[in-house]
């Protein structure tokens, strides 16, 4: 596989340190005539594991002089495996 050099200084790689339980999505997206009905969407890393995230997305904070960056699950590009 060929990644250009400009999207490869798009990507960052981290370890998470935690997650949430999931979130709600709909169960009908993409349909012409959403029914509305939501259904809970786990979450799928876990603490511990290398990811590769977009290197633009996600908020930095910092926690007791450690900064750290929360984002969305669908930012994550995919799991490091070693």
């Amino acid at each position: 596989i060929h990644i250009p050099t400009q999207a490869r200084e798009q990507v960052c790689e981290g370890t998470v340190v935690a997650v949430g339980p999931g979130r709600w999505c709909r169960e009908d997206k993409g349909e012409r005539r959403p029914t509305g009905k939501l259904r809970f969407q786990r979450t799928e890393v876990r603490p511990g594991q290398r990811v590769r995230v977009e290197k633009h997305h996600g908020t930095f904070v910092d926690v007791g002089g450690v900064e750290h960056v929360v984002m969305s699950e669908a930012h994550v590009l995919g799991v490091v495996t070693p």
